[in-house]
């Protein structure tokens, strides 16, 4: 599995972390599982740590198939943050592309490079926390 997840309740937050040969299946994987999980609750913030990705293989198609997921999640999403955390430019890219695509005026989408200034926005007293 190229991605696991966990749920902080006491800070509201869900962290995925992406390793490894990633591909568009296993981000839909990660985002249904966590959103699944009976700890997430709508307007929990999203911290994505794609710091670890060897790989990644995203096609159209399969950028299509996740933002379809993030779609038809808004609603279990809903308001609140999600930082994406990247050090390689291509997955920087991919993330630009889904903030572009799935950014609703309710949940703010930003990319960051290290995680301490990722966790610093999510912690920040204008998050609503």
């Amino acid at each position: 599995m190229a991605y696991r997840y966990r749920i902080d309740p006491t800070k509201e937050r869900g962290v995925l972390t992406l390793h490894g040969a990633v591909t568009a299946a296993h981000i839909d994987a990660a985002l249904c599982a966590l959103t699944a999980d009976a700890t997430w609750q709508p307007g929990f913030d999203t911290l994505w740590d794609c710091r670890r990705i060897k790989k990644l293989v995203v096609e159209w198609d399969g950028a299509r198939q996740v933002m379809q997921r993030l779609d038809a999640l808004t609603e279990r999403r809903g308001p609140g943050r999600a930082a994406v955390v990247a050090h390689r430019a291509v997955d920087e890219s991919v993330a630009q592309l889904f903030r572009a695509t799935s950014s609703t005026p309710q949940r703010e989408i930003r990319l960051f490079r290290s995680m301490k200034q990722a966790l610093a926005w999510l912690e920040s007293p204008d998050s609503g926390r």
